[in-house]
């Protein structure tokens, strides 16, 4: 399983990046097995010769996407809407089966089956990496409030449990209204 993403892009110059935000969309990877869960439609998958990496802003992906794998585990299912608002029209399904988690990109209408705490695991450590590269790289968000607690890496309240942020995503049903045979089938498996 991989969840990373690439802060030291070159572009075209062969110039390194210049951040003007934390919030400024960075090249993303999540694959578990073989499938590349932000990379091009099923159907196109024999067009694209590697896997691909999907602008996103990393705080965001790395807190609410974390909150979001939580929160599945708890009810049982639960979405993380891709982009800042969800503007990016897609989202990752969640759905608690047994000790695993099933994931289904809307973007790629691929669906994986992981071990419950090896996502945990990886979305933490995922975590970590973007609290330390925007620590580093923005250290004025350490005093930006909503995120100052989250990048000295205190552990949040899921949003049900008392003191937990107000839930972010009140319209998530829609997406499995949507995608309601989103799980009949598994595209790749990783324990």
């Amino acid at each position: 399983m991989l969840i990373d993403f690439q802060a030291g892009v070159f572009n075209e110059m062969g110039e390194a990046p210049r951040f003007r935000s934390a919030f400024q969309e960075i090249p993303v990877r999540i694959m578990i097995g073989d499938v590349d869960l932000l990379g091009v439609p099923e159907e196109d998958q024999s067009k694209q010769s590697e896997p691909s990496w999907y602008p996103l802003q990393i705080p965001n992906l790395a807190r609410w996407g974390l909150a979001s794998v939580q929160k599945a585990q708890e009810t049982g299912r639960y979405v993380y809407e891709l982009g800042r608002y969800g503007d990016t029209g897609a989202a990752l399904l969640f759905k608690r089966s047994g000790a695993d988690m099933l994931i289904h990109s809307t973007m790629t209408d691929r669906t994986v089956r992981v071990s419950y705490h090896t996502l945990l695991k990886e979305w933490k450590d995922f975590a970590e990496r973007v609290r330390n590269f925007v620590s580093h790289t923005f250290p004025e968000m350490k005093q930006q409030q909503g995120w100052s607690d989250w990048l000295t890496g205190q552990e949040e309240p899921v949003w049900s449990q008392p003191g937990g942020y107000a839930e972010m995503f009140p319209f998530w049903q829609r997406w499995f209204n949507e995608y309601k045979d989103a799980f009949q089938h598994v595209d790749a498996v990783e324990t």
